[in-house]
């Protein structure tokens, strides 16, 4: 089957749906390196901030070197987006993070009388994770509900004021939802500007009515294959189509049923050619097959077995349907146009041969 969009409605949802996640991770890498460092940056500050206190008492101290430990993590993060090949372990890094800093925090401060201090960290740690970090709304999720988690465990179980553990769960609640509110319309207008631009994408590439590839995507498909016959010496031919009397069927049957026959005709050519080839609808009546490491003799017997499959196919309208045929081998230095010229000339050459045959340039 040639090269061509899937047209199934779900075929294309699925699709939507699966390059979507991808397009998001990779989209967010840039977030990801830039809050990676910032943060880091941070967290060496708190670091400092922590020194300076460290000789007042040990929990300084172990602040400090927690400080220390979680700007490192986050470094790691930011050197690792650099890397393609380590984006996974990138983001394995970037969920646990807030995990660990929320972890040591409550570990060290919760029960102190410094808490009021490092409460304001876990907060924002929630916040973090789901709006700044870049981690996309699944992997954020799971991140801040284990997170959340342990700050309700640690502090039903070691939380030793009245007052300050319903202002502080308050917090932790409104971060919480604050952050999945975030991130969950984030995600949304993402969705939204992926589809659009999937949308402008396929435009520019498919033809709307048969689903082949249009003009432009032909011609930037021939100049590829051109740049690759040259590069390394290897044949090419053109097969380009014309529906015989196409203004019949539309005076008779409507337009709407000339469009029917050019659907029903598109998903017969997709199906009868190679996996390395290329058909599109070059405009109009008229399509275009690009037939890789093809010599023209081979492509002539590809023509004529469309011919023949054409007209012994059944259509919804009309019933039959025949189709002239142009066939033409690139030439070393010959510039796509002209090659596309020959392939045009050949096809007419059919048609004033009386329709309903495979006419090959210089013949």
């Amino acid at each position: 089957m040639a090269r061509v969009e899937p047209r199934d409605d779900a075929d294309l949802d699925a699709a939507r749906g699966s390059d979507f996640g991808a397009w998001q991770r990779e989209l967010r890498v840039p977030q990801i390196r830039h809050v990676a460092f910032l943060t880091a940056g941070l967290y060496l500050l708190y670091a400092l901030l922590e020194w300076r206190l460290a000789e007042a008492g040990t929990l300084s101290q172990w602040q400090m070197l927690r400080g220390l430990s979680i700007a490192a993590i986050l470094i790691s993060i930011g050197l690792l987006s650099f890397q393609p090949r380590y984006h996974a372990p990138m983001r394995a890094l970037l969920l646990i993070a807030p995990v660990l800093a929320i972890s040591g925090n409550l570990l060290l401060s919760l029960g102190d009388q410094d808490f009021v201090s490092y409460a304001p960290e876990l907060y924002l740690a929630l916040i973090w994770t789901f709006s700044v970090s870049g981690l996309t709304l699944g992997p954020a999720t799971v991140s801040a509900l284990i997170s959340t988690s342990l700050i309700l465990a640690f502090t039903a179980l070691y939380g030793n004021d009245q007052t300050l553990p319903d202002l502080h769960l308050l917090w932790v609640g409104s971060a919480f939802a604050f952050g999945l509110l975030g991130a969950a319309q984030l995600e949304r207008s993402s969705r939204e500007m992926f589809l659009a631009q999937a949308q402008l994408q396929r435009q520019a590439t498919f033809d709307d009515l048969t689903g082949l590839w249009n003009r432009r995507q032909l011609r930037d498909e021939l100049a590829r294959e051109i740049a690759r016959s040259e590069r390394n010496a290897a044949p090419l031919a053109l097969i380009m189509l014309d529906i015989d009397h196409f203004k019949r069927v539309n005076d008779e049957h409507g337009h709407a049923a000339g469009d029917v026959l050019l659907r029903e005709l598109a998903e017969l050519l997709q199906h009868q050619v190679r996996g390395v080839d290329a058909v599109g609808r070059f405009g109009g009546e008229e399509f275009l097959i690009v037939l890789p490491d093809t010599r023209v003799d081979a492509a002539r017997t590809v023509a004529e077995k469309l011919r023949a499959t054409i007209e012994s196919n059944a259509f919804s309208v009309g019933g039959t349907c025949t189709a002239s045929f142009g066939v033409a081998e690139y030439r070393p230095s010959e510039s796509l146009d002209a090659f596309i010229q020959r392939a045009d000339a050949a096809l007419y050459g059919a048609k004033r041969a009386g329709r309903n045959r495979v006419w090959v340039s210089g013949d």
